[in-house]
């Protein structure tokens, strides 16, 4: 019995020390393009972040009933949300040139 508890002490240790690697803008951009992009007309959009130098935002945005909706990743997948950054240059990517883009340029490197 008290081997049994040290095993699965040593495995719950394991798990939980396991790293994890946190997604930014551009991996949530690529997931839910991804799945808005089976339904609805969708575009990444792309620009800087107002009032801060350099940064980027990457966002994806889809044409539903009749206008463009702004798109969040949440846990179960997308939904409609708000422009999560004010971006002050916008460019529009389909999401297929957006993942090209991501990979060519790994994201406008810095």
């Amino acid at each position: 019995m008290k081997i049994m508890s040290i095993i699965i002490l040593i495995v719950l240790i394991t798990i939980s020390c396991a790293p994890t690697y946190p997604g930014v803008c551009r991996h949530n951009a690529l997931y839910t393009s991804s799945i808005m992009a089976e339904k609805y007309e969708t575009v990444v959009v792309v620009g800087f972040v107002l009032g801060q130098v350099k940064t980027w935002h990457a966002q994806t945005k889809s044409f539903i009933n009749g206008k463009w909706e702004w798109i969040i990743k949440v846990d179960s997948g997308a939904e409609i949300g708000t422009m999560e950054q004010h971006l002050v240059y916008q460019r529009e990517y389909s999401p297929n040139n957006f993942a090209e883009f991501v990979s060519d340029n790994y994201y406008i490197k810095e």
